[in-house]
């Protein structure tokens, strides 16, 4: 079976592409059959209501269990049956389709508000569950934290808009339904804060900082170097960023030739003075979370007078030139001055 074969599994169709297409054109084929198949029948407004309601309804329901449509999408697919519903009841065809759905008038059902309203409640279900499939869930929602490069759960997240082009969001159900529960203020845990982070050790996320643009633009960079949080590419207390030179020196990635767009982006956010990268507007962030430098092994046997920085017992740094060296005993002589 190839990747764009859609299969069915307990009456829902699926394809291993995450593709929408089948389903979208099986819930449009319905309303097309549905309105064919009545078209010439003596039926009142009550009645044709009667069958929308309680027959195609909970079938397109059904179908659509597992598939986010898009509002437009939703409105096309049930543009055949306002059209006879406006003929058999005798209203204009130009007569605005909010009519057909105030409570007060035929209260006509809106399939884009009911796939939304399915998706929801069952999301809230599943999420509470204790069964297998609320394990799943929450897997999947360790994959969707994954896609995002976020160090939080996505139930925090209140604006979806900076993923919404993005072809893996479009075929994500998770995503697609905790962005529309969003969209009519319904959200599964609270705003995220520094006690919600699920990604230890780390302070500032780089979601925050950057532009959400460019932060979704440079994400596979970011994911391919580790990095997620500002924390990690400070140096000493947490006042100084550091060289792009330097960050081999504490994150473990190989020395570039030339710093990537994204740490270049993130340099002119943090607005920082030169040429010392000291931060202009000094943040809070925990010094465990700030790498201590990786250091260098020296070369017993070299015979240059290097220049080398060491920290004492009180953690302060001592510069120094090495004065003699001890091969057979790994040990230097420093010259150093207070």
């Amino acid at each position: 079976m190839g990747r764009s074969t859609s299969f069915r599994f307990l009456g829902v169709w699926f394809n291993l592409n995450l593709s929408q297409k089948f389903v979208v054109d099986q819930l449009r084929t319905e309303c097309r059959f549905f309105a064919t198949t009545i078209k010439h029948k003596l039926l009142t407004d009550n009645q044709l209501l009667y069958l929308y309601n309680h027959v195609l309804i909970p079938k397109l329901e059904f179908r659509a269990q597992t598939t986010s449509v898009p509002l437009r999408q939703c409105d096309q697919i049930e543009a055949p049956i306002k059209r006879l519903f406006k003929n058999k009841t005798g209203l204009m065809s130009t007569t605005p389709d909010v009519a057909l759905y105030l409570p007060g008038s035929y209260n006509f059902t809106k399939l884009y508000s009911l796939l939304q309203k399915s998706h929801i409640s069952n999301l809230a279900k599943n999420l509470n569950s204790s069964s297998q499939i609320g394990s799943i869930l929450r897997l999947r929602l360790r994959q969707l934290q994954q896609m995002l490069w976020i160090p939080y759960n996505p139930t925090s997240l209140r604006d979806w808009s900076p993923w919404m082009k993005l072809m893996s969001f479009k075929k994500d159900f998770l995503a697609n339904t905790l962005h529309s529960a969003s969209l009519i203020n319904i959200f599964f845990s609270p705003e995220h804060s520094i006690s919600e982070y699920t990604i230890a050790n780390g302070s500032l996320p780089l979601f925050d900082i950057l532009d959400k643009p460019d932060y979704i633009k440079y994400t596979p960079h970011l994911k391919k170097k580790h990095v997620i949080f500002l924390s990690q590419l400070l140096l000493g207390d947490g006042s100084f960023l550091a060289r792009w030179d330097e960050l081999a020196l504490t994150l473990p990635f190989k020395k570039c030739s030339a710093s990537q767009k994204w740490f270049e982006a993130l340099k002119k956010k943090l607005n920082l003075q030169s040429p010392s990268h000291r931060l202009v507007n000094p943040v809070s962030v925990n010094r465990l979370h700030i790498p201590a430098p990786i250091p260098n092994n020296y070369n017993a046997h070299a015979r240059t007078k290097d220049w080398v920085a060491f920290d004492d017992s009180h953690d302060n740094i001592i510069y120094g030139r090495i004065a003699s060296r001890k091969a057979s005993k790994h040990q230097v002589t420093l010259v150093h001055w207070i």
